[in-house]
């Protein structure tokens, strides 16, 4: 590749410089196919090096530790490919510099409106998505916006709870440690057991314990419920969409229940913190949405972007999820035919299939993640690293070491290099 091929090459593809009605150049072609184009510098996939990724890795390591969502890079890289530039956002330098209008949330963030400021186009995109794919009924419900559904759980967290020294949280294991992480940073009790936070709240009122019900389950993929009757409910509904398990019937919540949300796990656009929370308490959503205040808010920009992208799908009945669906159950073929008869390595059961209520179709659950357990007893994290594979250690779940869990949201060249790790793995069984 020439100097001059690749400056113009670098010139096309650079944010800072292409525009809508600029002619398609593949974000790939400036990273030797092994690497995407981003902000003047190639972000290179895991088995490759160099300033344009051209070197192959011979000590490769594919980083299956994260749930970066960069399994939707070929789509929007093929929407603009073809020619559909309804979801590309341009800001002009002087687009609204000042502090206070919002896109996104009717109820503004918690904060009174500037004149005219206040919109809530990001929530009637939100509202409309799942009125589609069927998997919340939000009528009667407020919806909070949070940066990302991680902000959401610590205002859960801290604005939830009562501030005592009896203030517990629990989840069931194996528990995502995102929960378990927030609620240590705040000085929370975590529970051991259902019972023993069943315990607290009945002893110190609902106020004195949140259950996270995260389901599907990160990181199994098991559907779960509610196990604390008698305290707050936080449903983590990030995976509850149609491309990781088939939506049979919409969260059913109390009215003392909260529902997050996120956009990276539906488009994948995680970078832009985008989450939300419906909140049928009246109380509990003023308090959550008083914690976003308080941490500054939203970004105007980020509503844009995920308005702009959401509208967009609606328009073309959501291929974004057609083509997420797709993806996630050819790699959990994949993943099963190296590992599915393993008799070293277990993989987690997806469970049976079921009609999906957005398409129709019948299918078994496709997780995020693989949640694979050594069956010699052995550190299974330490297992799969030695094969050039990180994951996530088990105890970080609350589980034994014997357990890993590996995403399955990477870049389909990340996926494949790691399909072909563990092929070799396997075969040393």
């Amino acid at each position: 590749m020439s100097l001059v091929f690749l400056l113009a090459l670098i010139h096309a593809v650079t944010s800072k410089h292409q525009s809508v009605g600029d002619p398609f150049v593949d974000p790939r072609s400036p990273c030797s196919q092994h690497g995407m184009f981003e902000d003047d510098v190639c972000r290179c996939d895991n088995c490759y090096v160099g300033a344009t990724c051209e070197t192959k890795s011979e000590t490769c390591v594919v980083d299956a530790s994260s749930g970066s969502p960069f399994f939707t890079d070929d789509y929007w890289i093929s929407e603009v490919r073809n020619g559909n530039k309804d979801s590309t956002v341009t800001i002009a330098p002087y687009y609204h510099i000042g502090y206070g209008a919002f896109v996104g949330a009717g109820n503004c963030g918690g904060f009174a409106p500037v004149s005219g400021g206040c919109r809530n186009d990001l929530e009637t995109e939100i509202r409309a998505l799942h009125d589609a794919v069927g998997n919340f009924k939000h009528n009667g419900y407020t919806l909070v916006m949070g940066v990302g559904s991680t902000e959401l759980i610590a205002a859960s967290i801290y604005s939830l709870l009562d501030s005592s020294q009896n203030a517990t949280v629990f989840s069931e294991e194996p528990y995502y440690n995102g929960h378990s992480g927030v609620a240590e940073f705040f000085g929370r009790n975590w529970a051991q057991s259902a019972e023993e936070a069943e315990a607290n709240a009945r002893t110190y009122g609902r106020n004195s314990t949140l259950e996270f019900v995260t389901s599907p389950s990160n990181p199994t993929g098991a559907m779960r419920t509610k196990q604390v009757a008698s305290g707050t409910a936080v449903f983590d509904s990030a995976y509850f969409w149609p491309h990781f398990t088939p939506i049979t019937a919409d969260r059913k919540l109390s009215d003392h229940d909260v529902a997050l949300f996120t956009l990276s796990k539906i488009t994948g656009h995680a970078s832009s913190r985008i989450g939300w929370a419906f909140v049928k308490n009246a109380d509990m959503a003023a308090r959550l949405s008083g914690y976003v205040g308080a941490s500054g808010g939203l970004v105007r920009e980020s509503q844009l972007r995920a308005t702009t992208i959401l509208a967009s799908e609606r328009r073309r009945g959501y291929p974004v999820l057609t083509f997420a669906s797709e993806r996630m159950a050819s790699r959990w073929s994949a993943l099963e035919s190296v590992l599915g008869s393993s008799a070293c390595y277990s993989l987690q059961p997806r469970g049976g299939r079921a009609t999906d209520m957005w398409s129709g179709k019948t299918y078994a659950p496709s997780p995020a993640y693989a949640w694979i357990r050594c069956v010699s007893g052995n550190d299974c994290y330490q297992t799969m690293l030695s094969a050039g594979v990180r994951g996530r250690a088990g105890p970080k779940f609350g589980a034994n070491k014997d357990h890993v869990r590996l995403e399955l949201l990477m870049g389909e060249p990340d996926f494949q290099s790691m399909l072909d790790l563990l092929r070799k793995l396997q075969s040393k069984c």
